[in-house]
């Protein structure tokens, strides 16, 4: 099921790095996104405090595994490949725009992704167990468009600019990812240590 790890730094497989921060995530195809950057693009004038983040690294993270030791890095890839043993691609499609915790007082602005028979929760679930890691707060699989320092009541200002024309046209998760995330002064960075493709049979 997996494949070649994909390019990267030298330094994410160095065993005296000190510590490496790592997620698990699909992603979302390019016409999809480029419909949340359209549709969100009258929002950036409105909505107050928000650092909106860049749809490059736009992905759909399964589970946040944290700040590991270098050393665990082959216990964790072989975790996430144990718990998606057996598992296949499946459709899914973006839903609508929403906030966490709540438009009235919201922290994270998101585009929210559909998660057929909870497929991708029950993906989560096992990475966390096989892997193990911390129990977590169930899935809300989405993309993470802006994040605002202060909660802040916008719903009726997103509310004016809905119906939001999103591409929510079905397309296929074929694959999953292990990624290293770094915090550089440009902002986040995203490489790849793994990618597993998800059998059909």
């Amino acid at each position: 099921m997996g494949q070649p790890d994909g390019p990267g730094h030298p330094s994410a497989l160095d065993a005296g790095d000190e510590g490496l921060r790592l997620f698990v995530a699909v992603d979302v195809p390019g016409p999809q996104k480029a419909s949340v950057e359209a549709a969100i693009a009258p929002l950036k004038a409105v909505v107050p405090g928000a650092r909106w983040t860049s749809p490059s690294i736009w992905h759909v993270t399964l589970r946040f595994i944290g700040e590991i030791a270098a050393d665990r890095l082959p216990a964790i890839r072989e975790g996430v490949e144990r718990a998606l043993s057996g598992a296949g691609p499946l459709d899914s499609h973006l839903l609508d725009i929403g906030a966490f915790p709540t438009m009235s007082r919201a922290r994270v602005l998101w585009a929210g992704i559909e998660d057929p028979r909870s497929t991708l929760a029950g993906w989560a679930e096992r990475i966390g167990r096989e892997c193990g890691l911390k129990e977590d707060r169930p899935l809300h699989p989405h993309l993470t468009l802006a994040r605002l320092k202060v909660p802040a009541a916008i719903g009726p200002v997103v509310d004016r600019f809905r119906p939001f024309d999103l591409d929510r046209t079905p397309y296929p998760i074929d694959k999953v990812t292990l990624f290293r995330s770094y915090t550089e002064r440009s902002g986040p960075r995203y490489e790849p240590l793994k990618v597993w493709s998800l059998s059909t049979g």
